[in-house]
C-alpha cells in the first residue's frame, strides 16, 4: 500500500518541479513566458512537436494530488474499518463485525 503513497507523490512533485523549471522557456519555445498560460501549437514551425503548456502542468499536478489524496483517505478508512471499529472480546476469542451483525471466531481449534 505504501508503494502507492509514493508513487502518486513523486509523480505529482516531478511534474511541479517540471513545471517550474519549464515555465520560462524551452529549447522549443523559447518565449514560453510572453506567451503566457495558453499558445497555439505551430507544429512544424516549432521543430515538429507541440510542447506542452502551463496550464497542462497545473492540470496535471492537480489530478496526481487529488490522486494521492484519494489514496491516502481511502487507505485510512480501509484501516479503520479493519483494524479499530471492529470489537474484539477477549473473553469469548471473537471479533465483531463494524455493523454488529456478524460474529467471526478466530479461535480455530474451537467451533463456535
Amino acid at each position: 500500500v505504501h508503494h502507492i503513497h509514493a508513487f502518486t507523490i513523486h509523480a505529482a512533485l516531478l511534474i511541479f518541479t517540471k513545471g517550474i523549471l519549464y515555465a520560462r522557456n524551452t529549447r522549443l519555445v523559447s518565449e514560453k513566458l510572453d506567451l503566457g498560460f495558453r499558445y497555439p501549437c505551430d507544429g512544424p514551425g516549432r521543430g515538429g512537436t507541440c510542447q506542452i503548456s502551463p496550464w497542462d502542468h497545473i492540470y496535471l499536478i492537480v489530478f496526481w494530488m487529488y490522486n494521492a489524496f484519494s489514496v491516502v483517505f481511502f487507505h485510512y478508512f480501509w484501516k479503520m474499518q479493519s483494524d479499530v471499529w471492529g470489537i474484539y472480546k477477549t473473553k469469548m476469542l471473537h471479533l465483531m463485525h463494524i455493523t454488529g451483525i456478524g460474529d467471526y471466531s478466530i479461535n480455530w481449534n474451537e467451533p463456535s
